[in-house]
């Protein structure tokens, strides 16, 4: 897939910016298939790979149906029992994965952020200072 540098700078604010993210990704439809366009880090990347090979995940449920989907804690999770394992394996703890709209009814991708830990404080948003965005490029 692509990438650009606003796609990057996309997902470095959400990481800075939600309470708790350790990561965050961009996937975008393009051609009939749904791929990672921008990552923080590696976690995160594979994280999305694994939604894509296994056909489930909170980042498609929110690119296809078009809301916001949240995993407080990914040791209870039920919803996507072949991609939950290979999460949990990937050391993600929670997600949260929002679409990205091209009109009011049409989603074209998700954003999604991630943290490690069980559970994260999505509520409280975090500011943030040029150095932490500076690094997390």
């Amino acid at each position: 897939m692509w990438s650009t540098p606003l796609l990057e700078v996309v997902t470095a604010l959400a990481q800075a910016t939600v309470g708790g993210a350790d990561g965050a990704s961009v996937s975008l439809a393009r051609h009939g298939r749904i791929g990672t366009v921008a990552a923080t880090d590696e976690t995160v990347a594979q994280m999305d790979r694994d939604q894509y090979a296994t056909g489930q995940g909170p980042c498609l449920a929110a690119a296809g149906e078009g809301h916001l989907f949240h995993v407080e804690s990914v040791d209870e999770e039920w919803r996507w029992p072949d991609f939950v394992p290979r999460a949990r394996t990937g050391g993600i703890g929670s997600i949260l994965s929002t679409p990205l709209r091209a009109t009011a009814d049409q989603s074209v991708g998700a954003l999604s952020a991630a943290p490690a830990q069980s559970t994260a404080n999505w509520t409280r948003p975090r500011r943030p200072s040029s150095r932490r965005l500076a690094s997390s490029r």
